[in-house]
């Protein structure tokens, strides 16, 4: 029954017994609060033919072991192995007490409980020859004894070969045969060294990856009595879900999979081979997350009931809780060398150590339930105001913390994803409106309205549909459109109500769960005393508070609510999250609740409703995202009075959402930030109207001094105002490419002010050039920045504003859209329409130019700090954007100055991979050395251009490759404290730069004979190791040696 009602839920106890050859290494393991309790005895075949030649005392004695009627199941439904063709003769064994392995069965007996009541859809178990290994980690950890009594542990389980299977069962109880031992031959070497190596492959992939999520989730519940010490991953080939749900994507590992209480089935295919690991961003993430989530849901589903109409399977609610449980793990374990033991090949000691509850990102943990003061209170004239969060400070501007050239920190991978996430639920939502026979996954369902399971039998009331009811299969895939919406409505309820108040209910909904387990109605909370003094004797503090009589924290009244309905609904759970909020937060969790049919009409004019549900209806069960379209206008400011004297310089700003057909409208308070020169930020609560109609948001006086003067500029510029007609794009064109052939064994062609490596002359950044065109205050602009509505939001703001966005603003995100806004430039940049170029660029270039320099890694002039690779693999792609929209008209046209865009993708290639007329193999990992230094040597060590070094306290670390003679390189091994490898992600911007210039088209939709021939290179001068996909043990050790 896959139901989540408190009504179906029970404690459970579970034997198994299984009787097979022992040859076939036949065990069983599953489900449970432990690793459960088992036992494997060695007796006679129980085939008729074989139980004959026992005495009657050892049959009698094997049925009091395993049990009278499994023994008489096995002999009914025995078949003998040992029948062979006629023809064949058997020789009989030698006489005496030998006894072959052919006439030994195996009755391996399991038994696991959970006293928590759970559902049944919580029970799993697993029958197969199955080759258990412990967490090397967890059991250095807990090597006492205890742990092995309470059967604890966090166990990897995969399918033994067949050499290996008869000796599973090597030290199971002998007592029923009346021998003392079996002895077999030794494995061979050639054995011995496989099974090591599918060890290492399970081992190095598993370890350390369960354990973390887990406690995670502990710390951040603050839930004790959850037992979380036990745990059991079994990989069986082609595995993939057992029919729970369907309308599923074929090989989708972060959702194909069956969990239960304790444990999980995951397919074996998706491991590395034996003695490789995989690329860490490609395919080595998925294995990570695809385990810590089945981990994560598993205690989910087992431990919270639902109420109301939505009990079934997993609802939404269910999704939401783990969606936000791991996206506390991504902050604290989503980069590369923090999300393992170290046996595993998620660990890196550098990086490991500001990993999980050490991480910075997620320094608002530990959380208090009850808070000494509740503030309720309104920011200005507006209520829901929420001002800046203190872990969202080092985001507006960029700091150390946020990575180096070639690793990319947890949190910009964390917000690069949320961006792509809610890309890819506007293209399934909105991407099949080209053909109207096909619904988008929310419109046509029929199942509940407010859950974002209703593709699957997980969307409706158990009592109303019964076991194995199936709802509407959406042809895109139900689960993972499920997950995917499940993530953005995380992002949104953390960003409108708070992260320490949606895990204040998250709480709530663990322990009211328990307390309902344990037979409890109400959770008792004493009344606090009304003298000055508590009950131990001991003055009261002034933080305590002081209830009224009858008043209750905000935190024990959900509680008690949820006890109340016997479980958590969608109408409980918004009005708790109001509650909990407070009034500073009520304008951005208000909504009805009333589930509205999407086909109901009006009364009053007979229309379909088009007004917003709200909150959280809106975002639940609605048809699209936010699309909303915002101006920005910077001007002189003029006296009211009609003066016409400038009184300094404002900014206009207007809003208009789009509805898409078939959309919702979605309104309320949103959050715009102004940053400007000089270090300013203010921020604004403005309204989006409610009907989709066009707002303007006032104006706002910018204070700060301009970026650059007029004069400046025009300096700049290197013109005069009366020579403007006479100079055309032309004039910087350069050279044409006559012939591409040898394309990557020439020199690049030298471009007016660019030399052949693609740099300015003088020696300019672009983003310097470009914000020679900015004469105004204003740096940039952002609406939404909290993601509150998690919509695609448009800013027309001038083209510096964006490049200052893309160079400066810490957020990953906000440096994503900023390149995706980018690549539809140039725009016409405000206030100075008398020049075309800056230092011999035309205004027009520079966006691609730009971008460019995000790509190739470039640091702004005053400081240090790339881009990281996630982000510079999103330049790329916004560099083959651009260059597809200025595209000439045909792919024959030739001229360098029409491809830009293309040129500097090769160019950016030409400098990475390729040296001695061929292409350079992917390299996945990179030496780093650790050595105690002083600042001195750290600064020599930086001019040696070692830019990817960072100082924590009096450590550093520096690459092997950024010294360029071999002496320097050997010395520094020597004095080095610790060698570490690592991966150089690298190969992300490869592969992105290689698929942008395959997507370059003209506009007759041909690509340029350049392209062609480039990927024909890389095809052909590419060796086979440049396209393998996995990493050899012996990769990094050949790569520092050939260093030395």
């Amino acid at each position: 029954l896959d139901s989540a009602s408190a009504r179906h839920r029970a404690s459970q106890e579970l034997v198994i017994k299984v009787t097979a050859p022992m040859s076939a290494g036949i065990s069983a393991s599953g489900f449970g609060e432990d690793a459960g309790r088992s036992a494997c005895y060695l007796h006679r075949s129980s085939r008729p033919s074989e139980a004959s030649a026992e005495s009657s005392s050892v049959q009698q004695e094997v049925k009091d072991v395993v049990g009278a009627s499994h023994v008489g199941h096995v002999r009914e439904s025995a078949v003998d192995v040992r029948v062979l063709p006629s023809g064949h003769h058997i020789v009989p064994p030698d006489s005496g007490s030998h006894i072959s392995i052919h006439d030994i069965d195996a009755t391996f007996i399991w038994l696991s409980a959970s006293w928590m009541p759970i559902p049944a859809r919580s029970v799993g178990f697993v029958i197969g020859p199955l080759r258990f290994l412990e967490d090397p980690e967890y059991a250095r950890e807990h090597s006492h004894k205890g742990a092995e009594v309470s059967h604890e542990g966090f166990r990897h389980v995969y399918l033994a070969p067949m050499f290996l299977r008869k000796f599973l069962h090597t030290r199971a109880d002998t007592t029923l045969l009346q021998t003392d031992s079996i002895d077999f031959g030794p494995l061979q070497r050639r054995q011995i060294k496989t099974l090591e190596e599918l060890d290492q492959s399970v081992v190095g992939t598993s370890s350390g990856v369960p354990h973390r999520s887990l406690t995670l989730m502990k710390d951040v519940l603050a839930i004790p009595a959850f037992r979380t010490t036990s745990y059991t991953q079994f990989w069986i080939p082609a595995a993939s879900h057992g029919g729970s749900s369907s309308g599923a994507l074929h090989s989708c590992p972060e959702v194909l999979s069956n969990t239960f209480l304790g444990g999980t089935i995951m397919d074996s295919e998706l491991l590395p081979p034996a003695g490789q690991s995989l690329p860490y961003y490609a395919g080595g993430r998925v294995l990570q997350f695809m385990q810590a989530r089945n981990a994560v849901r598993s205690w989910i589903m087992a431990a919270i009931p639902l109420a109301g109409n939505d009990d079934t399977g997993q609802g939404y609610l269910h999704s939401l809780i783990e969606s936000f449980i791991l996206s506390t793990y991504q902050r604290g374990h989503g980069a590369f060398g923090q999300g393992g033991s170290r046996e595993s090949s998620f660990f890196t000691e550098r990086y490991a150590r500001t990993s999980g509850l050490n991480s910075p990102h997620l320094d608002f943990l530990p959380i208090q339930n009850i808070e000494e003061t509740d503030f309720d209170m309104v920011v200005g004239s507006v209520a829901g105001a929420i001002p800046v969060e203190d872990r969202n400070n080092d985001q507006l501007w960029r700091s150390t913390k946020n990575g180096t050239e070639s690793h990319t920190s947890s949190s910009d991978e964390f917000n690069v994803r949320q961006l792509v996430c809610r890309d890819i639920i506007n293209t399934l939502e909105r991407g099949t409106d080209k053909d109207k026979m096909v619904p988008t996954p929310s419109m046509g369902w029929n199942g509940s309205h407010l859950s974002l399971s209703f593709l699957s039998s997980n969307a409706a009331a158990s009592t109303d549909l019964g076991c194995g009811a199936l709802e509407l299969v959406h042809p895109i895939g139900g689960l993972v459109y499920r997950r995917l919406k499940s993530d953005v409505l995380s992002c949104i309820v953390e960003a409108r109500a708070g992260i320490a108040n949606f895990i204040r209910l998250i709480r709530a909904t663990f322990i009211a769960a328990y307390l309902g387990d344990v037979g409890k109605a109400e959770l008792d909370y004493p009344k606090p005393s009304s003298s000055s003094t508590t009950t131990s004797g001991t003055p009261k503090s002034s933080g305590e508070a002081d209830y009224h009589d009858g008043a209750k924290p905000r935190f024990i009244d959900c509680v008690n609510q949820i006890l109340k309905k016997g479980g958590l609904t969608h109408t409980l759970f918004t009005r708790a999250l109001q509650n909990l909020s407070g009034r500073i937060r009520e304008a951005h969790l208000l909504g009805t609740l009333v589930d509205v049919d999407r086909n109901s009409r009006d009364p009053r004019n007979n229309k379909p409703f088009v007004d917003p549900e709200g909150f959280p209806n809106s975002y639940v069960k609605g048809a699209s995202q936010l699309h909303l379209k915002v101006g920005v206008h910077v001007e002189p400011s003029r006296d009211s009075s009609g003066s016409g004297i400038s009184k300094g310089i404002q900014m206009q700003t207007f809003a208009e959402p789009v509805i898409p057909e078939g959309g919702i409208a979605f309104g309320g308070p949103v959050t715009i930030r102004i940053v400007e020169n000089e270090g300013q930020l203010r921020e604004f609560v403005k309204e989006i109207a409610i009907d989709g109609s066009r707002r303007d948001w006032g104006t706002v006086t910018l204070h700060a001094k301009p970026v650059t003067l007029p004069k400046a500029q025009m300096s700049a510029s290197g013109i005069i105002e009366t020579s403007l007609a006479k100079e055309t794009p032309q004039a910087n064109a350069g050279s044409e490419s006559s012939s591409s052939k040898g394309l990557l064994e020439t020199k690049s062609v030298s471009r007016g002010a660019f030399t052949e490596s693609g740099l300015h002359k003088s020696g300019y950044q672009a983003i310097e050039l470009i914000r020679l065109t900015n004469l105004t205050p204003l740096l940039w602009v952002r609406v939404d920045p909290s993601h509150q509505f998690a919509g695609q939001i448009a800013i027309s703001q001038p083209d510096a504003c964006l490049a200052e966005q893309l160079f400066y603003d810490g957020d990953a995100s906000a440096q994503v859209e900023s390149l995706r806004s980018l690549a539809e430039r140039p725009f016409r940049i405000q206030g100075s329409v008398k020049i075309t170029s800056v230092h011999d660029v035309p205004i027009s270039e520079l966006p691609v130019r730009v971008l460019g320099d995000c790509l190739r890694a470039s640091s702004a002039a005053h400081s240090s700090l790339p881009h990281t690779p996630a982000v510079r693999a999103h330049a790329a792609l916004a560099i083959a954007q651009w260059q597809n929209i200025q595209a000439p008209k045909s792919k024959d046209i030739s001229a360098a100055s029409n491809w830009i865009g293309l040129y500097l993708l090769i160019q950016y290639f030409k400098e990475r991979y390729f040296n001695k007329g061929t292409i350079v193999p992917i390299k996945y990992t990179r030496t780093v050395l650790k050595k105690n230094i002083d600042a001195s040597q750290a600064g020599a060590a930086s001019e040696a251009g070692n830019h990817g070094s960072k100082n924590s306290e009096d450590d550093s670390y520096i690459y092997l490759d950024s010294f360029d003679d071999k002496d320097d390189r050997v010395s520094a091994c020597a004095e080095a404290d610790e060698i570490e490898i690592e991966e150089d992600e690298e190969y992300r911007v490869r592969s992105a730069v290689i698929a942008a210039i395959a997507s370059i088209r003209a506009k007759d939709g041909k690509t340029p004979d350049v392209a062609i021939e480039f990927l024909e290179t890389v095809l052909d001068t590419g060796d086979t190791d440049s396209t393998k996909n996995f990493v050899f043990p012996d990769e990094a050790t050949s790569n520092s040696n050939a260093l030395l």
